[in-house]
């Protein structure tokens, strides 16, 4: 019997929104994503354990969401939200008894749910990091990293940025995760670009910049995940033998060049991991290959399970407690015309598609080992927030994707710290500069309508780089100023920004909180220079005020220093 193997990553991500808004934008993205997403999660994981069913996550966990959900402002504002959440359900049933009785059935049905739910969140003490360290320890995650605000490594504008993104993420994973080693990355974005001689799209400036897997590889990470279009067409050009011993390149004309060959995208075989290197260079690590067929029968608006009519309908909601009582019904047919949800016939969809699911991996890997003796490595990765948040019964999913794995023979689960154990020689290849977003590039990110945020991004980083990180500290406020500076570049240059400023999600609160952060940093850059001059802060009050009260508000990283950023000799 030949086998297989399963994947499963799920990215979380909140940006940071602790002390800066409440709803409808702030910090109920946050508060909707640990009471929907995270905690199911942890007793969906917990529950498998119990009943002895082998499950194995790759998870990430943004390290600017563990800093937040770790943060006494956003958990005594949770528990308080959790309470809303009951007694509004509680409300609904009793309001609905007799005008409707249906809708007070399902109001009771959240008041169970929801309970339930808060009982096994008291159970582990209201702390949901220690809940997911624990799962780590049992080996039941493998948690890996990511940038340290999601910032869009891609297009920063200096190395030093982009090195100062992966470092503090990595050592703010293994604070939480009591110093485990970490072996994976998220790329925010699955977003990548290789080594070459980088023009700043607005500055002009050009440079040799390192691709993204170097400065990853000077990092001890061994792995990351890449969108199947940035892999096809490549030429391979080489092979490695365990990594970090043999290897047999074809000659240097050939690896110094990216291919436009058509003849090689047929080539490409997205069910297997690769070794990626820019081209002309050897440092590299592995990147994992999003299965695009798996993914979109989960992820698909179209064809994805969530799709199907049995399911809660996401986008309908009862105010003020925001709960939701109808199923999709029908893709196509308007909120008005949504029916009731039934909890029974939603548990026989999640049971009917788990299975869907497993047996079309099954066969998928009979026909893809028809003719050769490598395992395929089906790669499914998600936004973790699509499961329990955007499509409740998500957790419930895996539930049963779990189970039938765990029963299974052909398809085994892995954590991507085995991949090079299984897979012994690698091809070694390029991969094309680009995205997971719409259009498969950066657009998203930086467009017409987002230039003016990449001014301002590359203004601050260029003072970070070649002032602020070469300064001598010559007192308490000017560390206190520089190490903020630090801190609102950090900030600004998460990729949120663009994103809910170019998709029109939250326009409005994406510019407000981005032109705050610049603000912010000018304040942090103003009062550094005026200390490092010499010169006197004689009506600075205010502005010194104002950096003491933000080094509250915005108290992320403790241990960051304005050093990360300086200059290395090219």
């Amino acid at each position: 019997m030949k086998r297989g193997f399963f994947h499963l990553a799920l990215h979380g991500h909140v940006p940071y929104v602790v002390n800066h808004g409440t709803w409808p934008h702030g910090e109920v993205w946050l508060q909707e994503a640990a009471w929907e997403t995270y905690i199911p999660l942890i007793k969906t994981l917990t529950e498998c354990r119990n009943q002895n069913h082998k499950a194995k996550l790759t998870l990430n966990l943004s390290p600017i969401l563990l800093e937040q959900l770790s943060n006494p402002t956003f958990i005594k504002n949770l528990e308080a939200y959790i309470e809303d959440q009951i007694r509004y359900a509680r409300k609904e049933e009793e309001e609905y008894k007799t005008k409707e009785p249906k809708r007070s059935e399902l109001a009771k049905y959240w008041v169970s749910v929801l309970e339930d739910r808060k009982s096994f969140f008291e159970n582990i003490s209201g702390d949901i990091v220690s809940a997911f360290r624990k799962l780590v320890e049992e080996e039941t995650i493998e948690i890996i990293s990511c940038a340290a605000t999601h910032g869009y490594l891609p297009l920063l504008g200096y190395d030093e940025c982009v090195e100062a993104q992966i470092k503090i993420g990595i050592t703010t994973s293994k604070k939480y995760f009591n110093n485990t080693e970490i072996k994976g990355f998220w790329l925010p974005e699955c977003a990548y670009r290789s080594s070459y001689q980088w023009t700043n799209p607005l500055t002009g400036e050009s440079f040799f910049r390192k691709g993204l897997e170097m400065i990853l590889n000077d990092n001890e990470v061994s792995f990351s995940y890449t969108d199947y279009h940035l892999l096809v067409g490549q030429e391979k050009v080489g092979t490695v033998k365990s990594l970090y011993e043999t290897r047999e390149w074809k000659d240097s004309k050939e690896r110094r060049k990216i291919s436009e060959n058509n003849e090689y995208a047929q080539k490409v075989l997205p069910l297997k991991p690769y070794y990626c290197v820019s081209p002309g260079y050897e440092k590299g690590i592995i990147f994992l290959v999003r299965d695009p067929i798996g993914t979109a029968r989960v992820w698909s608006r179209d064809m994805g399970f969530p799709g199907n009519g049995r399911y809660l309908e996401f986008h309908k909601r009862a105010f003020p407690g925001g709960h939701r009582f109808w199923r999709v019904t029908d893709r196509k047919l308007g909120l008005g015309a949504k029916e009731y949800y039934e909890p029974q016939k939603a548990i026989e969809a999640i049971n009917e598609h788990a299975e869907a699911f497993v047996n079309m991996l099954k066969g998928r890997l009979r026909e893809a080992t028809s003719d050769t003796d490598i395992p395929p490595i089906f790669v499914e990765v998600f936004d973790a927030e699509l499961f329990g948040h955007w499509w409740y019964e998500g957790t419930l999913w895996l539930k049963e994707i779990f189970k039938l794995m765990d029963l299974n023979e052909e398809i085994k689960p892995i954590f991507g710290r085995e991949v090079p154990k299984v897979y012994e020689k690698l091809e070694i290849t390029h991969l094309w500069e680009g995205s997971w977003g719409a259009g498969g590039d950066h657009r998203i990110w930086f467009n017409e309508e987002t230039k003016w945020m990449w001014k301002k991004i590359y203004e601050c980083e260029r003072k970070m780089v070649y002032e602020l990180s070469t300064m001598e500290p010559k007192s308490d406020l000017h560390l206190l100023a520089l190490n903020q500076a630090a801190k609102e570049l950090l900030l600004l240059e998460a990729s949120d920004w663009e994103f809910l400023y170019t998709t029109w999600q939250a326009r409005d609160y994406a510019e407000q909180r981005f032109e705050r952060h610049y603000e912010f940093f000018q304040k942090a850059y103003t009062i550094s220079k005026l200390i490092n001059e010499g010169l006197s802060l004689e009506g600075r009050d205010k502005d010194i005020e104002t950096l003491q009260k933000i080094a509250t508000t915005d108290n992320i990283f403790t241990g960051v220093e304005y050093r990360f950023w300086k200059p290395k000799e090219q």
